[in-house]
Parts: structure tokens; C-alpha cells; sequence
């Protein structure tokens, strides 16, 4: 059941992958994060998963725009706060700290 659930996800044509970057990365990365989200919504994942996910794409859309400003260490420390969430969720399925 998870496999045809994940074909179906990724059959849609803005998850197509490989993926070409034309115009605004961030912005067409972002939109695609939440275009994923929206085909789990489809699929009854848990409400408290799917908040997770978003505040974690919340935060990376933070990291990424830190990182074109050149905030380098900013964008670093938001990426491992981003690690952090992920970890102590629901969402690792059992992803080990390293």
C-alpha cells in the first residue's frame, strides 16, 4: 500500500523528477515541499505529521533564504535546528542520530 501511495505522489506532474531549476530555486523548491504535503493531505496522513513537515519547511525555506543573503552561519545553524525537529519527531521512522 506505501509504494502505490508514493507512485501516486510523485506521478504528479510538479513532483516529476529529475527536475530542472528555471527561474527562482528557492522559490520552485519551496513550492514543491508544499505541493508534497498537499498529496499526503489526499492520503490521511496524520494531522500532527503533516504540521511537523510544514514547520520543517517552514524552516528550510528560513536556512535557504539565509544562505543567498550570505548568512552562511545563520542558514547552517537553521538547518541542523531543521535536523534537530526531524529527529525528535514522529516523521524520522526510526532515522538514528549520527
Amino acid at each position: 500500500m506505501e509504494d502505490e501511495i508514493f507512485k501516486n505522489i510523485f506521478s504528479k506532474d510538479v513532483l516529476t523528477i529529475p527536475k530542472r531549476w528555471e527561474g527562482d530555486f528557492k522559490e520552485i523548491f519551496i513550492n514543491d515541499l508544499n505541493a508534497y504535503i498537499e498529496s499526503l493531505v489526499e492520503f490521511a496522513v496524520e494531522d500532527e505529521t503533516l504540521e511537523n513537515l510544514r514547520i520543517i519547511i517552514r524552516k528550510l525555506d528560513i536556512s535557504l533564504e539565509e544562505y543567498f543573503k550570505g548568512n552562511i552561519a545563520k542558514s547552517y545553524q537553521c538547518f541542523s535546528s531543521i535536523m534537530d525537529d526531524f529527529y525528535n519527531t514522529e516523521i524520522n521512522s526510526g532515522f538514528e542520530k549520527f
